[in-house]
Order: C-alpha cells, then structure tokens, then sequence
C-alpha cells in the first residue's frame, strides 16, 4: 500500500493523478472508485506503490488522452516533458537551465488560467477559449501557442463586411478580414480554433514523426 493523501476542497481526481505522476485509472483501481467526479473533500485516497506522495510532478499521462485531449492539456504535457529531461540531466548546469524552462512553463499556465477558461466543446471538434477580461487576439494568441489565422478561420467576430457598388449585401459577400492587430476579444467571449492548431510547433513536430515513422 503506498501513501495516503487527504482530498482538499475543489480537489479532481484527475489533479490528483497529475500531481502524483500516476493515471486516474491507478487512483480509481487502488481506492475502489466507481466514479471518477464522485470523490468529496475530507476523503482519503492511496497513492499506488510505486508511486509515493510528493515523489513526482509528472502531469499528465499523454496514453491516457485521446488528441483533442492532448492538445488541451498540452502546457501540462511540455511540463511534464520537461521533467523527464530534468531526471535524465547530468550536470548542475544542465538542471538548472531545465529547472528555468520549467519555471518559465508554469508561469504562463498560471497566466492562461488567470486570463482565459479553456475547455473542449462537446463534439471534441474545438478548444473553446473564453477571456475573462479584455485582450488582444494578439496578446491572446501569443499566451495560448495560437497559430497565425486560426482565431479568424473559425469566429465571425474577426469578420468585417464590405459591399460593392450594385451587388445587393449579402451576408456571405463581399467579406473581408478586419484589422486583426487591432481587434479585441471582450471578456466573455468564447472563441474557437481547432486543436491542430494550438501550439502549432507542437502539431507539426507530430506531423513529422508520424511521417517519418
């Protein structure tokens, strides 16, 4: 039997299975856990051996989520590469520029969750981003590995119309893009790109290996 944690409040299972390196399977299979969302505050749960408390800060298990998945959870899987690297590095020097990244990777997921919600719609079709405050797309783009192009293929937002001396308006004519440096998100607003195309040197890098492969 390993480790025993107590559940805090607004606590998952599955942040639980990050946090300690193991999969929501693990956790299910060694607590008696019929239901993932059904655990409560106060409850106790077992680390299976193999795996005691505080011993990783792996994150996600990349085999127990399907693409879209991946994509949206795809800071966690950098952070979680990354910690692979650090177990293999050799020299002080090497863990510490590791140990930076890390640092730096962590930091702008805890910027994302403070600017913006992000979830999967549920056809599985789309990440749904939703700012919480005002922001650029720019900006937005820039904080959430967004691919030049995407926000815009997908949310009339980025839409203006233009109509042409004679032709009658129409809502599919005459369409031009706005001024995307200038365009604003307002808080609230859900935006939509596909998972292909966040972290798109993470997509192609994908697209590499299974060609290659």
């Amino acid at each position: 039997m390993g480790d025993t944690i107590t559940v805090a409040s607004g606590q998952t299972l599955s942040q639980i299975a990050s946090k300690y390196g193991v999969s929501v399977d693990a956790l299910m299979n060694e607590n008696n856990i019929k239901d993932a969302n059904s655990i409560k505050a106060g409850q106790k749960i077992t680390i299976p051996i193999g795996q005691p408390a505080q011993s990783s800060e792996k994150t996600v298990e990349k085999d127990d989520l399907n693409y879209e998945r991946q994509k949206l959870h795809y800071m966690d899987l950098k952070i979680s590469d990354k910690y692979g690297e650090l177990a293999k590095a050799k020299t002080p020097e090497e863990k510490a520029e590791i140990q930076k990244e890390i640092n730096e990777l962590k930091a702008k997921q805890a910027k994302q969750k403070e600017t913006a919600k992000m979830e999967l719609d549920p056809n599985q079709d789309y990440i749904l981003i939703t700012p919480k405050k005002d922001i650029n797309v720019e900006e937005l783009k820039k904080l959430f590995d967004i691919k030049d192009g995407a926000v815009r293929a997908h949310n009339d937002l980025d839409y203006e119309y233009t109509y042409y001396e004679g032709d009658v308006p129409s809502e599919l004519e005459g369409r031009q893009y706005k001024d995307y440096s200038n365009n604003t998100i307002q808080a609230g607003r859900t935006i939509k790109v596909k998972p292909s195309e966040i972290d798109n040197q993470g997509a192609l890098k994908e697209l590499w290996n299974w060609a290659t492969n």
